[in-house]
């Protein structure tokens, strides 16, 4: 990951949500670097939100939640090929995204809350976690 690239997501995200943006991340460095703060100091105020955990914080980012919850399924399955991991990966990933308890449950653990009461001070927006992985 570089900064490039997170300045690609952010614009990318931003586009397809069609509102604010609020982002958390992790303090790495392709998050923090002086691009990125010349990137958000650009664009208009409130439109992209960037907050940051801590240098490294799993416990504290639901994302990481999110790409915990499959994995004991993806364990039990007979997997031959590459493809069929991608597969069944995007399918669980997608069905977490349908069930919107499920997600918010996320939300609810101890490690996470604090997230989820500062994302609560901004209502209707969209809302993205990003870790190393983005």
């Amino acid at each position: 990951m570089s900064s490039e690239m997170f300045i690609e997501f952010l614009k990318k995200h931003r586009a397809n949500a069609g509102r604010a943006l609020i982002v958390i991340a992790e303090k790495a460095s392709h998050h923090t670097s002086g691009k990125v703060k010349r990137f958000l100091d650009r664009r208009p105020a409130q439109d992209i939100i960037l907050r940051h955990l801590g240098a490294y914080a799993p416990e504290l980012n639901p994302d990481k939640q999110v790409r915990n919850h499959p994995k004991p399924r993806l364990g039990k399955l007979s997997i031959e090929k590459k493809a069929t991991i991608k597969r069944s990966l995007l399918h669980m990933l997608r069905s977490i995204q349908k069930h919107d308890e499920l997600v918010r449950s996320f939300l609810q653990l101890d490690s996470t809350r604090d997230a989820a009461m500062w994302m609560r001070s901004f209502p209707n927006n969209e809302w993205w976690f990003t870790s190393a992985v983005v």
